[in-house]
């Protein structure tokens, strides 16, 4: 299955560590892959314009990662127009 988003937010993620592997993932039931050995982050949840809140033990691999509260919000802009289009 691939994910799909615009050229517009592929321009706006500018510090992708993996080239946007996780557009594309090739067995169903896995979950898609920040990075070759990382998993997206489960979300929490979706706020309009800043990002997503996710569930992570590894905040410290991504770029886009930020600590939030008690929690780490992810402002992957190719991330967030995942969730927001495809829900994972």
């Amino acid at each position: 299955m691939n994910f799909n988003v615009s050229d517009e937010i592929r321009k706006q993620t500018t510090e992708c560590p993996s080239d946007f592997l996780c557009l594309t993932y090739l067995n169903k039931g896995e979950n898609p892959m920040c990075d070759k050995d990382k998993p997206m982050c489960p979300v929490e949840h979706y706020i309009e314009g800043d990002g997503v809140i996710i569930k992570t033990k590894d905040p410290n691999t991504c770029l886009y990662m930020m600590s939030f509260g008690y929690g780490y919000i992810c402002n992957c802009p190719t991330r967030c127009e995942i969730y927001r289009r495809y829900g994972q």
